[in-house]
């Protein structure tokens, strides 16, 4: 369509323009000239800001944690471990995971969420995630009371560890396993675990240092590493005859045990962790898994429970024989001095009188 322009001399007469202007009004040069200009330039989008939920990835065989899943993250991975030790987020069951759940990550509040997802107008939303249990050995990181990187005024030693996890006693192995159950007599002990300066943070650090996966030192021996003394260690080869080392383990054994200390076993395909308690004038190991030797014939069958001392030892060299398996035997003990140097306490111990 013509456009009628102001006559004006050297100006063309008529320019085509894909839109007419208002009826009966004439347009100047400039005008026009500045209007054509718009329309020639690239049209800008109207775009909305992205959402402050961004789907992360994926639990697969290939990433089978959080804390891997972030690290695959082009934009998260230098923040993993800020993220997973955030005050919003090291308190969650990461363990509970199942493989095909995606991760979601809510950069305004810092949140990890994740589920199965859910259809929504073909767009993927995650549904509320629960998380009042803290997370398992498995996955990245068990959650903490402290979230932040001031230590504690002093470390309750008025009560062992054994006496600090007997308010857990019956509860079931789906709400604490045996990792947990040592991670929530710590916290009642008022040792840190949490946060960017606690014992998780310390024992993922350390493996990572050796080019060991995270969780490596997410164990028992992890614990007394970092926080205790090694009591006694011994390893086994699975093919001589189990009665006779399981005897002879035991009688070396009795002369070092005491009340609150961390024993753990291991093999090539098991591990398991607990703490040396006493019942009845007898040796007891509290820990949580399957109860075949309970003390008390009124306990859970899977969970918490007190088991006697030389039976779970047994039973330990007789499965690790049935398997041809190596196994492992540590015993340590938590240490003040030790605790101390590595959350930069003061000497303010509450202690046993």
């Amino acid at each position: 369509m013509d456009i009628l322009i102001t006559p004006n001399s050297s100006r063309p007469a008529a320019i085509t323009a894909s839109s007419p202007p208002k009826a009966n009004h004439s347009v100047s040069f400039n005008d026009l000239l500045t209007r054509l200009i718009d329309e020639a330039k690239p049209q800008q989008a109207h775009t909305t800001p992205p959402e402050p939920v961004m789907l992360v990835g994926e639990i697969t065989p290939e990433n089978r944690t959080v804390s891997e899943v972030l690290m695959q993250h082009k934009d998260l991975k230098a923040s993993t471990w800020d993220i997973i030790h955030g005050e919003q987020n090291q308190n969650k069951a990461y363990t509970k995971i199942e493989p095909g759940t995606r991760i979601y990550y809510n950069s305004e509040e810092g949140m990890l969420t994740w589920s199965t997802t859910v259809q929504n107008s073909s767009s993927e939303q995650p549904a509320a995630t629960t998380h009042s249990h803290p997370p398992r050995t498995a996955s990245a990181i068990p959650g903490a009371r402290h979230s932040n990187s001031t230590a504690p005024e002093h470390v309750d030693l008025t009560i062992d560890l054994s006496e600090a996890v007997q308010r857990y006693l019956g509860t079931s192995y789906k709400e604490i396993n045996c990792y947990e159950l040592l991670v929530k007599g710590l916290q009642d002990m008022n040792i840190p675990y949490g946060g960017r300066d606690g014992l998780f943070a310390k024992l993922t650090h350390m493996a990572l240092d050796k080019g060991m996966v995270p969780n490596a030192y997410l164990n028992g021996e992890g614990i007394v590493k970092v926080a205790g003394s090694l009591v006694l260690s011994k390893n086994y080869s699975g093919s001589g005859n189990w009665r006779e080392e399981a005897a002879t383990l035991i009688s070396e054994i009795e002369q070092l045990l005491d009340n609150g200390q961390i024993l753990s076993f291991s093999t090539k395909t098991r591990g398991h962790t607990g703490i040396v308690s006493q019942k009845n004038n007898q040796w007891t190991f509290i820990n949580s898994g399957r109860l075949d030797h309970s003390v008390d014939v009124n306990s859970v069958h899977r969970g918490v429970g007190e088991e006697f001392l030389h039976e779970e030892i047994r039973n330990w060299f007789k499965l690790a024989h049935a398997k041809g398996e190596n196994l492992s035997v540590t015993l340590g003990q938590l240490e003040q001095g030790k605790i101390r140097t590595a959350f930069n306490m003061s000497e303010s111990f509450s202690k046993r009188s």
